[in-house]
């Protein structure tokens, strides 16, 4: 008999339920999560409650961008835009949620049009090698923050 079974038949019956219970949520949380179906009708669908939140202070405060998450990221070495751009393409590709717009229902009421066709994100490229190594850090931050705090067009995409 091993240390283990030893120590599992000196446990009391309310010991050992809660040690069967913990191992089974434990068994169950490590188990594969089945995949959220894809939505095959086209057309206009309700809104999730965070999409209702983000459309409520869209129309709150139009043009603001309050919502906005970022992080940015630093890369070193050579960067190929083409290779990058690609990327992109294929993220949004696979996520219908980055190819999701906001529209009015014919009652009124907020609703999403999933799955847009994936397009090429424009990549502006701003070369900072002319500037000496001590602003480059400076000015890539303040391009990031202009970039973060440019308002998403929910209706447009």
């Amino acid at each position: 008999m091993t240390d283990f079974a030893k120590r599992l038949e000196m446990l009391s019956p309310e010991r050992r339920a809660l040690l069967e219970t913990l191992l089974k949520e434990k068994r169950e949380a490590a188990a594969p999560r089945p995949n959220i179906p894809r939505r095959e009708e086209a057309g206009a669908a309700p809104l999730s409650y965070a999409q209702e939140r983000m459309y409520f202070l869209d129309r709150l405060q139009p043009g603001s961008a309050f919502y906005n998450m970022y992080q940015a990221v630093e890369l070193s070495g050579p960067l190929s835009a083409p290779a990058l751009s690609a990327a992109l393409l294929e993220l949004t590709r696979r996520h219908d949620s980055l190819r999701t717009t906001f529209c009015e229902d014919a009652a009124g009421l907020p609703a999403q049009i999933v799955a847009h066709a994936p397009r090429h994100a424009d990549l502006p490229l701003v070369d900072l090698s002319e500037l000496p190594e001590g602003q480059r850090r400076g000015v890539a931050a303040a391009l990031t923050r202009r970039e973060a705090h440019r308002p998403f067009d929910l209706e447009r995409g």
